[in-house]
């Protein structure tokens, strides 16, 4: 499910574990990831979100994955004004499809898709 805040935790985990409130699963979620080896880490809050999430570091991708980054910092940069967008998103898929393809073992296929 990704990220997710204390009051998500606590709504999902009810048949697990009950808490009396938010603030029970936040202390619960701060001491998980205070430990000399966490098992989970706060995410810093996102601009347009009301609270900080929480991510587990049970697998190794999660564990390795940096804290989430601002989409117009992750890839390429957002059009400019009057730039055609359908030209960009199809060159930017491009690209993708020939990463994904190096990623795969070189090979040069067909795209994939309609």
């Amino acid at each position: 499910r990704g990220p997710q805040t204390s009051g998500e935790i606590k709504g999902r985990t009810e048949r697990l574990c009950h808490f009396a409130g938010t603030a029970e699963a936040e202390g619960l979620m701060q001491e998980l990831a205070s430990r000399p080896e966490p098992m989970l880490a706060r995410m810093p809050r996102q601009p347009g979100q009301k609270e900080a999430r929480f991510r587990h570091l049970f697998s190794a991708a999660a564990a390795g994955a940096a804290p989430p980054v601002e989409p117009a910092a992750a890839g390429t940069p957002p059009p400019a004004e009057g730039t055609d967008r359908l030209a960009a998103l199809e060159a930017r898929v491009a690209e993708l499809e020939k990463v994904l393809g190096e990623m795969k073992g070189g090979s040069s296929g067909p795209p994939v898709g309609p």
